[in-house]
């Protein structure tokens, strides 16, 4: 129930947003990731006040949850992204990934591995890295908690 109700805006989130691509965004990570990762680091906050013992099992949930919703609106061949959202999908994917990876299960990282396949990995490297490095440093405080409780849980 508690992980139901913490997971509900990552559907709305996901559901609303359109890739609208222009192109000096195309190199920047969407709004929508970045709104996502704002409710797992909302969601990882309520839990180390009120239940750190069990943060890490119900952070492995939750991030587990928003894969599947983010993936389902990247993967969806019903709706038509526009012809160069491949690589801004792909950068997102990516992000996100890079942002949740101390909370990833094997089979949610398998998950989103083989959602980047399906969207097409022949997309340029150096540019993919440059979007990332470019979001590390613009959401390094939001970022900073999720690397650092990873960190301690190894």
């Amino acid at each position: 129930m508690y992980i139901s109700a913490k997971c509900a805006p990552f559907s709305a989130l996901t559901q609303s947003y359109h890739y609208d691509i222009h192109k000096e965004s195309l190199l920047d990570v969407s709004e929508m990731i970045k709104d996502i990762l704002l409710c797992i680091v909302s969601v990882q906050a309520e839990l180390f006040l009120t239940a750190p013992q069990f943060a890490n099992q119900v952070m492995s949930f939750v991030v587990r949850n928003s894969a599947e919703q983010l993936i389902a609106k990247q993967t969806d061949r019903n709706v038509q992204h526009p012809d160069n959202s491949s690589m801004a999908r792909l950068l997102d994917l990516s992000a996100f990934e890079d942002s949740i990876q101390y909370y990833l299960s094997a089979d949610t990282k398998k998950m989103i591995d083989d959602a980047k396949k399906s969207i097409g990995l022949d997309q340029n490297i150096n540019l993919i890295s440059s979007g990332l490095s470019r979001f590390r440093s613009r959401m390094r405080l939001a970022l900073r908690s999720l690397y650092d409780q990873g960190l301690s849980r190894e």
